[in-house]
């Protein structure tokens, strides 16, 4: 099952403007635990886990797009923008497999940590 994984930072990234800070995303497709396919963009804010829509995320690229006078990962911008698309309703359906998955996980790891400090009263 697919799913997308975000991760953002902000910082300073710009080396000619250094008291500039900005956010960079990392948005990353992954199948299993295998990442497939990958693009890094800048991005207005911080995203979260929950800003994985996959037609959310295809706006983002295409604008981050739109910004630049030339980008050497201009062709694979394009094909995530056309990834997201096409794939759009497996995506959201392997991101809420995903989340379940790691909810599910957290309950188990609470109920252990409920059992030994003394179970419920």
């Amino acid at each position: 099952m697919k799913k997308i994984q975000i991760t953002s930072r902000r910082g300073h990234y710009n080396f000619c403007k250094p008291n500039e800070e900005s956010v960079s995303t990392h948005i990353a497709i992954y199948e299993g635990d295998n990442k497939i396919s990958y693009v890094n963009i800048r991005t207005p804010e911080e995203l979260s886990e929950n800003d994985n829509d996959p037609e959310y995320l295809a706006e983002l690229i295409q604008e981050h797009l739109d910004r630049l006078l030339y980008a050497s990962a201009e062709k694979e911008l394009k094909d995530m923008i056309q990834f997201l698309k096409d794939n759009g309703e497996e995506l959201n359906k392997g991101n809420k497999e995903h989340k379940l998955n790691r909810l599910i996980e957290k309950r188990d790891r609470l109920n252990k940590e409920i059992d030994l400090l003394g179970g419920k009263e």
